[in-house]
């Protein structure tokens, strides 16, 4: 009976397509594009956007990432702490990290839905392998370069079509630069003072 089935659907050239389910990435991705309009610009595909704002007749390159929880920021670092302590990030594959990820997640104790466990995923990857705040910027094929020249001031870039233009990145505090430059040193193989 099964085989008459499909025979019969195959005579009456009958499509069963499976529901269209939008991922929370997707999601994020239409919305930013309803809202923003030609003006945006996707950085990471379905994580990080960039868009142009007035601020006090200013323009401002404005990066966007899904927005984070205080209790989520809480989750991250620890399943980051407990990750680095497992794994050399020089020798490890994305697909390893996310399985000991999952792994962490499950010891913890944390339930986390597919959309929290993408965006975790994504900031564990933008902040073990990537440059952290300024990962998306690195993803703009029309920047040329990026500057920083201090703590509580924003982060400029070099856009080819915008010039040198400030963006909403900023280093809090001291130490989160100095992080910062020290992961960079480590990515280079070299010594930057500052």
């Amino acid at each position: 009976s099964e085989n008459f089935l499909f025979r019969k659907l195959e005579e009456k050239k009958i499509i069963v397509e499976e529901p269209q389910i939008e991922t929370a990435k997707e999601e994020l991705e239409r919305q930013f594009s309803e809202q923003i309009g030609e003006k945006f610009n996707t950085l990471i595909k379905g994580n990080a956007f960039a868009q142009v704002e007035q601020k006090n007749n200013q323009d401002i390159y404005s990066v966007i990432e899904p927005s984070l929880s205080q209790k989520e920021k809480k989750e991250i670092l620890a399943i980051k702490d407990k990750l680095i302590d497992k794994i050399s990030l020089e020798s490890t594959s994305k697909e390893k990290l996310f399985k000991e990820f999952n792994s962490i997640v499950k010891k913890l104790g944390y339930v986390l839905e597919a959309d929290e466990i993408e965006k975790y995923q994504y900031y564990m990857t933008r902040n073990l392998f990537g440059l952290r705040k300024i990962e998306p910027l690195m993803h703009d094929q029309l920047i040329e370069d990026i500057e920083c020249n201090g703590p509580n001031t924003p982060v400029y870039v070099v856009h080819r079509k915008l010039g040198h233009i400030a963006t909403n990145i900023q280093f809090k505090e001291m130490d989160e630069l100095r992080e910062f430059i020290i992961k960079l040193s480590q990515l280079s193989k070299g010594y930057v003072s500052f």
